[in-house]
């Protein structure tokens, strides 16, 4: 009876230690047949991407362009008069290649004042309805000539608030967007801006008309010559580059004539 007790006291606990290996393997399976969690989805690229548009941020760069273009403005105006007199001046002196050269500078000035008051009121439109804006994940129709606009006119001029504007935009409406707009994609920038800011020369016709006024503004009696008059007749074209025959031969010996 000692024998069998001892015998059977070794077998209870062997087949206790194999019923816990039996456990421990199954539990092994089961964490090993457990599916692992799935990874969390990636980030909407495109909702960060909104994100960075921020109304905060705009509005102030907005209202500061429109400040900078007041200072541009007076700037101009005040360099405009006294352009006007060196004009008024060179054509008293006969140096009308000169004057012509000056007014065409004046013209474009001028351009550029127009462009600005533009642009400012455009900055004035989106400050308005900055709101809708944010609101909507497209630009809307009646929108995208202003937004577009300042888009092209950001790296066009010396308003350098126009810049933070532009990079606000673009963070809403995305590059491809910003890439027409900046490339005037169908049409889309203000048509009298792009006149207004293009690297072309005024045209002719206007060139000597503004030549004619300042001569009457300040009392000079001139007028143009067949040449000039002709080429200032035409609406299509640039006035001619100066070919040098208003410059005076002789001017340091003072022996033109002879020359």
């Amino acid at each position: 009876r000692r024998r069998r007790a001892g015998q059977g006291g070794p077998g209870r606990a062997g087949a206790a230690a194999a019923q816990a290996r039996s456990g421990t393997r199954a539990s092994a399976r089961g964490t090993c047949d457990t599916p692992a969690s799935p990874p969390p989805p990636p980030a909407n690229t495109m909702t960060s991407f909104f994100r960075g548009f921020k109304v905060d941020k705009i509005k102030p760069a907005l209202k500061m362009s429109m400040q900078r273009i007041d200072l541009l403005k007076n700037k101009k105006t005040v360099g405009i008069k006294k352009s006007k007199r060196q004009v008024a001046e060179l054509l008293r002196d006969g140096k009308v290649e000169k004057a012509r050269i000056a007014t065409e500078h004046i013209v474009r000035e001028d351009f550029l004042l127009e462009a600005y008051d533009i642009i400012e009121l455009l900055c004035e439109v989106v400050l308005e309805r900055i709101r809708l804006l944010e609101a909507e994940k497209e630009c809307p129709f009646d929108m995208r000539e202003a937004v577009c606009t300042l888009i092209y006119c950001a790296n066009r001029t010396e308003i350098k608030e126009l810049t933070q504007v532009k990079e606000q935009l673009v963070k809403k409406f995305g590059k491809d967007f910003a890439a027409r707009a900046m490339n005037n994609h169908n049409g889309c920038v203000n048509e009298r801006i792009v006149h207004k800011l293009s690297a072309q020369p005024p045209n002719a016709f206007l060139v000597l008309n503004y030549m004619k006024e300042l001569a009457a503004e300040y009392n000079i009696d001139w007028q143009p010559d067949e040449t000039t008059a002709m080429t200032g007749s035409r609406f299509d074209t640039a006035m001619a580059p100066p070919s040098g025959m208003s410059v005076e031969a002789g001017v340091g010996s003072g022996l033109g004539a002879a020359a």
